[in-house]
């Protein structure tokens, strides 16, 4: 995490010198999105995973390097659009499908869109 918070810190001081304001986008991965639609056996390995609280802990850092930069987790749109029945994830791939970089998109677009 160290290392990341000393890349956030160039990036925000870049972003700053230049007029521009720091996004910082959180693309989780596939598993995070749909563990809550998987059923696995008992004496399955994957049946005992669980999800990091990173989400929370890279939010926490930004703020620390500094409250101007925005944060958004893709988590809660992807996972909406799974509830929804879309695969925003390749069946047979841990990357996005046009269907995932669409609601990637929109959720970039609407908060990009949203007042200060």
């Amino acid at each position: 995490m160290d290392e990341v918070v000393r890349v956030i810190m160039k990036a925000q001081e870049l972003a700053t010198a230049q007029g521009a304001r720091l996004l910082f986008v959180f693309a989780p991965e596939k598993f995070r999105v749909y563990r809550e639609f998987c059923q696995f056996p008992p004496e399955s390995e994957s049946a005992h995973w669980t999800v990091s609280d990173l989400p929370v802990r890279l939010r926490k850092a930004l703020n620390e390097v500094s409250p101007g930069i925005g944060y958004l987790d893709l988590t809660p749109s992807l996972v909406a659009a799974a509830r929804n029945g879309a695969l925003p994830y390749y069946t047979d791939d841990v990357h996005w499908s046009p269907v995932g970089h669409r609601v990637a998109a929109e959720a970039i677009s609407t908060y990009l869109a949203a007042p200060d």
